[in-house]
């Protein structure tokens, strides 16, 4: 777990992520994602129909990807 959490400590410091980012409800957390500027977006499957629809409808050249479940069940 000590890399994982040296990695994010790192995206921290460049801004990567918000320093307010854990105080967030589901709509300030959609922000990004729909202003196309979320790199990686963790979620529930349901995400594709609300709000990364938008996404897709505003940055066409973006794509989603749904990946293995990180906690390693």
């Amino acid at each position: 777990m000590k890399p994982g959490l040296q990695k994010l400590s790192e995206w921290f410091k460049k801004g990567y992520i918000s320093q307010e980012a854990a105080l967030w409800d589901e709509n300030k957390t959609s922000e990004p994602a729909v202003a196309g500027t979320a790199g990686i977006i963790p979620g529930p499957y349901w995400m594709s129909g609300w709000p990364l629809y938008d996404t897709v409808k505003k940055c066409a050249e973006r794509r989603m990807e749904a990946d293995q479940d990180s906690s390693g069940a």
